[in-house]
């Protein structure tokens, strides 16, 4: 964790590869850490879950709360779109968790590729 945490080129880590929801009760315990270490980085996950699906199942919804942003919704072929910044599909979401959490819906960052 030493390394990651004091890295000069880090402005935040981000949870994807597979998807690591399926994961999240273990790694719940690294982003708490994370999170003690350097409160001023921002987390991100990456998951073809539906932020709705995630807060269903309680070690999902702790480690989507320990998250900054959540890009949802599985990549679909057909909704490709490369101008897209973040996700490679329409049908995906980047989602503000703390807004959402604070006004209990679904707020979306709109993110432009300029």
């Amino acid at each position: 964790m030493h390394e990651v945490t004091t890295h000069p080129l880090l402005d935040g880590v981000t949870l994807c590869g597979g998807d690591p929801f399926f994961s999240a009760a273990d790694l719940i315990p690294w982003v708490q850490q994370f999170r003690v270490l350097r409160p001023d980085l921002s987390v991100w996950a990456y998951t073809g879950f539906m932020y709705e699906e995630l807060v269903l199942e309680p070690s999902r919804a702790a480690l989507a709360e320990l998250c900054d942003v959540i890009i949802d919704g599985r990549y679909v072929a057909a909704e490709r779109d490369v101008s897209l910044v973040y996700r490679g599909s329409r049908n995906q979401r980047i989602i503000d968790v703390r807004a959402t959490q604070m006004n209990e819906k679904i707020v979306t960052l709109q993110m432009d590729a300029s």
